[in-house]
């Protein structure tokens, strides 16, 4: 992580990872949309570090639907983009980029997803 932390220019403080979650979306699942952490300074852990980067992991393409979207804000507007799902994509994005899975059609959506932590931006 710290590599694609310092390719991207990122470079937040990383401690540690929250235990992976694996994801399965039935036909009709959806998760609307949503951020991970609102602020650096939302809700802390135990150890007081906050979310700073969510990942999703895609270990399957073989559904219908499901699309992974994130909403960004640009000059004002607002834009929805959906990413990549082949199997196999690594989406990482700071957690307070707002997103969501769009409901599955046909078919399963299985993920794993990640949250890493680090102590509050100052």
């Amino acid at each position: 992580m710290t590599v694609g932390n310092e390719m991207t220019g990122l470079n937040y403080d990383i401690k540690r990872v929250e235990t992976i979650q694996l994801t399965r979306y039935k036909v009709g699942d959806h998760y609307n949309f949503h951020v991970d952490s609102y602020s650096s300074h939302g809700y802390k852990n135990k150890y007081g570090l906050v979310r700073k980067l969510s990942m999703t992991i895609q270990l399957n393409d073989d559904y219908e639907g499901g699309e992974f979207e994130v909403c960004k804000s640009i000059k004002g507007r607002s834009r929805k983009d959906v990413l990549e799902k082949s199997k196999g994509t690594v989406i990482v994005f700071p957690s307070c980029l707002e997103h969501r899975v769009k409901k599955v059609t046909s078919g399963e959506r299985y993920s794993l997803v990640a949250w890493f932590l680090g102590p509050p931006l100052r």
